[in-house]
């Protein structure tokens, strides 16, 4: 006999009606603003935000956290909630332009000439402040302040130049913009003065930090600086605002710091020849960058460059794939990227992930192949170059050390800049990789992206951690999407331990592991012969956000649903919520039940599976719901068979 699914369905119909247990609110009123909805299939779980992560439930039961290899969440003082970034710039009662929200205050005066500091940044009573910018000796120029989003420009700050300041999640970065090529018999000079509180300069290998003066620790780092000319290669496309174009930058500028007291003078002396060469095209942006250290490395990516086998590319706004080449010099590029996986909770079983880019600029539109590979040596974001993977060691081999398993791949053409957004790629990575990072957070050294034909003479790139040239931009940077189960015991089981507690209409428990609140309910039965009765039941999860037709946290008989995902895997959930993994194996292509779990799941063919307890009884589950850019295949019941019948 088979009970089809319909009669559920107008069951649910009718229960939905029913007013639930009457002091308890399946989802408390002052938690609504809580849940955030992102698409119609999925809510963002505002509670479970982190620096660099959010986390959204899924229509099938699973979560996914999403990764930023840059801070896009600061937690309020008060409240202690994580609140979205902004660093829009708005003038304030100080008179000064700030930006909203972050961890760190940035301030600048309204003109570049007066007594006020012209920028100052404050991360937790920790100050620096620039006093005074001088180019060759001479003093700044009365220019008035140009905001747009989180740019500012003072215009005409020195005969033909400019000066911009951006800020970012982690950074404020700052843009010398030189309109004219100068003599060829000018040294250029730019020397800033700052004044410091609770801070010291330290010196590492070259590598200037800002110390807290009592802990020592790192605050802030300068980091070196580049130049670039705005000269655009022949089949060189972008949509980036100020893009970087291989063979139109230098890192050829030198840099003294030198502090007396809380006084600090940094000194930039960008080499003439380059300046002057005729190959350049102005204006020329000299680039140098004040950020916040990030001691625990949640942004780490760079690009590697083989003309350049010294030179770091971790302040990069792109991180770039291929070859370049010009004349007879070839420059082949790579770029390497790490995630914190940190925040992904303990026990998680990781059913899929990918790596999510925005393409940003391409030089030539002849299609290449990208690929994607996991690192075996540890490396060092501002210290990784085509030789080096730290300051003290050397690759085995020049370009970096990888894993050669080829993890996923991406052929990249053209770069249409008509399109609203920059196009999104995806590369796939085995969820057996995440699971080491997760189980093993040593294991987590990063990825590679490169091309798999590096003499084809085309480079693609894309949108890196540090792309801050303007709000908009900082929702591309990369992402590390991960899909995975948490261990979170929902639902009963008879080997958990619970306080039960008897509800006049029904039955409640607490998960004495977990805090679960589960309330049972039974708004009606109908018996039958054998196993043939019908009862309609109700679970209620506090620890669930499921959004079921008769609410939050809800589930009942008949909601039973089976999950498959990229790895084969499968999850089983239960109609009180409980979920149950069943495990795929490769190699006799049979699904392994968790251990006291005494039910055979089949896969009957491509759109269904049957589940089987020990009796014979069979639950058969149909691919109902077909979506490629869900992270699963969702089957729900089609029909029962009891064998008794």
């Amino acid at each position: 006999m088979k009970k089809y699914i319909a009669s559920v369905i107008a069951t649910v119909m009718i229960c939905s009606m029913i007013t639930p247990f009457g002091p308890v609110e399946a989802r408390p009123k002052e938690k609504e603003k809580d849940i955030v909805p992102v698409l119609q299939k999925e809510v963002e779980i505002v509670e479970e935000r982190t620096a660099t992560s959010q986390v959204f439930q899924q229509e099938d039961g699973s979560y996914r956290m999403e990764i930023s290899p840059e801070p896009i969440h600061v937690q309020d003082e008060k409240t202690e909630k994580w609140e979205k970034i902004d660093n829009t710039l708005t003038k304030k009662e100080t008179g000064r332009f700030h930006n909203q929200k972050n961890d760190f205050d940035a301030s600048f005066a309204t003109v570049s000439e007066s007594e006020e500091p012209l920028l100052s940044v404050n991360l937790e009573g920790k100050t620096i402040e620039i006093d005074r910018i001088e180019q060759n000796g001479q003093s700044l120029e009365a220019a008035k302040a140009e905001v747009e989003e989180n740019k500012i420009t003072y215009e005409d700050i020195y005969p033909n130049t400019d000066l911009t300041y951006t800020v970012g999640n982690s950074a404020v970065k700052e843009d010398i913009v030189l309109k004219e090529k100068p003599a060829a018999d000018q040294l250029l000079e730019y020397s800033f003065q700052f004044e410091l509180n609770g801070l010291n300069l330290a010196e590492e290998d070259g590598y200037f930090y800002l110390v807290d003066d009592r802990s020592k620790e790192r605050v802030f780092a300068i980091e070196k600086p580049f130049m670039m000319d705005s000269a655009i290669p022949d089949g060189f496309v972008s949509n980036m605002e100020l893009p970087m174009p291989e063979g139109a930058w230098s890192d050829q500028i030198g840099m003294e710091a030198v502090q007396n007291g809380n006084k600090l003078s940094i000194t930039l002396k960008p080499d003439v020849e380059w300046l002057t060469s005729p190959d350049r095209v102005y204006p020329v942006t000299i680039d140098p960058t004040i950020k916040v250290y990030q001691p625990k490395n949640d942004l780490n990516d760079t690009t590697i460059r083989s003309a350049l086998p010294d030179t770091t590319g971790g302040a990069d706004t792109e991180l770039g794939t291929g070859l370049h080449q010009s004349g007879s010099t070839s420059n082949i590029v790579r770029s390497l990227i790490q995630f914190d996986t940190g925040a992904l909770p303990k026990g998680a079983k990781i059913m899929s992930a990918q790596l999510n880019m925005r393409l940003s600029s391409v030089w030539n539109n002849t299609a290449s192949t990208i690929q994607l590979f996991e690192m075996s040596k540890a490396w060092e974001e501002n210290r990784a170059t085509w030789n080096r993977r730290t300051l003290s060691a050397l690759w085995t081999n020049t370009g970096g050390d990888y894993i050669p398993a080829v993890l996923s791949h991406q052929t990249i053409g053209a770069l249409d800049t008509s399109l609203p957004e920059p196009p999104l790629f995806k590369w796939p990575i085995k969820a057996d990789i995440v699971q080491k990072w997760v189980d093993q957070p040593s294991q987590n050294i990063g990825l590679m992206l490169k091309a798999q034909n590096e003499t084809l003479a085309t480079y693609k790139k894309f949108y890196s951690g540090d792309a801050s040239g303007s709000t908009g931009a900082l929702k591309y940077s990369p992402k590390l999407s991960i899909v995975y189960y948490p261990v979170s015991r929902l639902g009963l089981e008879s080997y958990w331990s619970y306080a039960e507690h008897e509800l006049s209409d029904g039955q409640g428990y607490v998960n004495l592991g977990t805090g679960n609140l589960v309330l049972e309910s039974t708004d009606f039965s109908v018996t039958g012969r054998g196993n043939s009765g019908f009862s309609f039941s109700r679970t209620y999860n506090s620890k669930a956000v499921e959004d079921s037709p008769i609410g939050y946290g809800w589930s009942f008989i008949g909601s039973e649903s089976v999950s498959q995902f990229p790895n084969n895997d499968v999850i089983y959930q239960e109609g009180d919520g409980t979920v149950h993994l069943f495990t795929y194996d490769t190699a006799t292509g049979k699904y392994i039940a968790p251990p006291g779990l005494y039910l055979t799941l089949t896969k009957a063919n491509t759109d269904s599976f049957v589940l089987t307890d020990y009796n014979g009884n069979r639950i058969v589950f149909r691919d109902l719901i077909k979506d490629p850019e869900a992270p699963s295949r969702i089957y729900r019941i089609d029909y029962e068979e009891d064998r008794n019948l």
